[in-house]
C-alpha cells in the first residue's frame, strides 16, 4: 500500500452525489410516470435509454427508482463501493496511467472488510458507473485501471477538476469505518477542508460545514441527530468537530495534512538517497584503488559492496596488470534531477525499496556495462518486479 495517493475531486463529488456549485445531483435521473431514464448534461456520465432500463432485473429497477426521494435525487453507492474506490488509489503500481496490477479480490476484501463476492459486485458497479475498468489476468489476479486518472492533473482551462493528496493512515481510518453515513460525513469533512485550504491556506486543515452541506451527500430522511451521531464517531481519530448554531467547526487531525508530511518525507528521502550514492561511490573508489595498488581484490571490499546490494562476483586471487582496467568498477552517475525523481518514488513506495533497487540496478546494468538513459524509470520497474514477486510468493 502506497504512503500517499492522489484522489480526483471530480470522482469524489460524483460518488458522494454532490456538485462543486453545491447543487445536489446523482449519476442518474428517473422520470416519474414512465420507464424513461434520462442522463444529466455531464457528457462523461454514461447515458441510459429506455431499452436499457427495460432489460434491468427487478432489483436493478428498484435501485434506479430509489434515486427519487421527495423530488431529490440520491446516489446509491454502497459502502464497499466507496471503500474499494478509495483503496484502489493506494495500490497503484503505474502512477502515470492510474493502473493497479496483480491485485486480488481477497486482498481488497481483507482491507475493506468485505467478502470477495461483495468486492466483485462493487468492482462491477464501479465499472458500470464509469469510475474504473478491470481485466482478469488469471483466476486469481486482476489489473484495474482508474478511468480519467490523467484528467485530474490537467489545468482547469483544459478540463481538469483537480485532486487532493491523502495519506495511507487517513485511508486506513476511513476503511475502518463500519457505517456508510460515517464514511460520507468523513469524506465531506475532508472535501470541504481541502477546498478551504486552497482558498485560504492555514497551518491546520479545517472548515465550517453546515448541516445542509452534510445533508447534500446523505439520504434525505436523515435528521441532524444522525449527523451528530456520525460526527461523534469521527471525533478524536479524524479531528475535532465543534458544533455551533446549525454548523460544525471542523479541524482535521495531522494525518490528513498530507502536504507537510509529504514534504518532510521528500527531504528525508533526498538526503538518504544522496548519502547512499556517495557511500557507493566511496566504496567503488576504495575498491579501484586497492585493485591498482595490490593487484588483488580483498574479501573486505567485496563485503562492503555487498552491504549496498552489489555483488560483483570477482576473483580474490591476484590479477595481472593488463586485467586491472577490466576489473575496475564504474562510478554511479547521478544529478539533482535524478535525486528528486528517486525521492518521489521513495515517498510513493518506500525508501528501503528504492535503496535496494539501486543495488540491483548497479549489479545488473553498470557491472554489465549497459547504458541507462532513464534511471528513475528503471528503478520503478525493479520495484514493481520485486512487489510482484512478493505478491506471488
Amino acid at each position: 500500500m502506497n504512503k500517499f495517493a492522489k484522489l480526483p475531486i471530480e470522482s469524489l463529488i460524483k460518488i458522494l452525489g454532490i456538485q462543486e456549485d453545491r447543487r445536489y445531483y446523482s449519476l442518474f435521473r428517473y422520470r416519474k410516470g414512465s420507464d424513461e431514464l434520462v442522463s444529466l448534461k455531464d457528457p462523461d456520465i454514461r447515458k441510459y435509454d429506455v431499452d436499457y432500463f427495460r432489460e434491468l432485473d427487478g432489483a436493478a429497477k428498484k435501485r434506479v427508482r430509489q434515486l427519487i426521494f421527495n423530488g431529490k435525487y440520491e446516489h446509491t453507492a454502497k459502502i464497499c463501493e466507496i471503500k474499494t474506490f478509495i483503496y484502489l488509489h493506494f495500490v497503484l503500481t503505474d502512477l502515470t496511467n492510474g493502473k493497479a496490477e496483480h491485485i486480488t479480490f481477497k486482498e481488497i476484501g481483507e482491507r475493506t472488510g468485505c467478502t470477495e463476492r461483495t468486492v466483485k459486485a462493487s468492482l462491477d458497479a464501479l465499472v458500470r458507473d464509469g469510475f474504473i475498468s478491470y481485466e482478469k489476468i488469471n483466476a486469481r489476479y486482476l489489473d484495474v485501471t482508474l478511468q480519467g486518472y490523467k484528467d485530474m492533473f490537467k489545468k482547469a482551462k483544459d478540463g481538469g477538476h483537480g485532486y487532493f493528496t491523502m495519506t495511507s493512515e487517513a485511508c486506513g481510518s476511513i476503511l475502518d469505518l463500519k457505517r456508510l453515513n460515517d464514511i460520507r460525513v468523513a469524506l465531506i469533512s475532508i472535501y470541504e477542508s481541502v477546498r478551504n485550504e486552497y482558498v485560504s491556506p492555514s497551518k491546520t486543515l479545517g472548515a465550517v460545514i453546515s448541516f445542509d452541506e452534510y445533508k447534500k451527500a446523505l439520504p434525505e430522511y436523515l435528521r441532524p441527530c444522525h449527523i451528530r451521531e456520525s460526527v461523534q464517531t469521527l471525533s478524536g481519530v479524524f479531528g475535532t468537530f465543534t458544533e455551533t448554531y446549525k454548523e460544525f467547526r471542523v479541524k482535521l487531525s495531522g494525518m490528513f495534512s498530507a502536504r507537510p508530511i509529504q514534504n518532510a518525507l521528500l527531504r528525508e528521502a533526498r538526503s538518504a538517497i544522496r548519502d547512499h550514492f556517495i557511500s557507493i561511490r566511496s566504496a567503488i573508489d576504495d575498491f579501484n584503488r586497492e585493485l591498482e595498488s595490490t593487484l588483488r581484490i580483498s574479501q573486505e571490499c567485496l563485503d562492503r559492496l555487498s552491504t549496498y546490494g552489489i555483488n560483483c562476483y570477482c576473483f580474490i586471487d591476484t590479477v595481472s596488470k593488463d586485467d586491472v582496467d577490466h576489473w575496475k568498477l564504474k562510478g554511479l552517475e547521478y544529478n539533482t534531477g535524478t535525486i528528486e525523481s528517486l525521492a518521489g518514488i521513495a515517498v510513493n513506495f518506500d525508501l528501503s525499496m528504492v535503496l535496494k533497487a539501486i543495488g540491483t540496478f548497479y549489479e545488473n546494468y553498470i557491472l554489465g556495462d549497459r547504458a541507462v538513459d532513464n534511471l528513475p524509470g528503471l528503478i520503478t520497474s525493479i520495484i514493481k518486479d520485486n512487489l510482484k514477486l512478493q505478491t506471488e510468493a
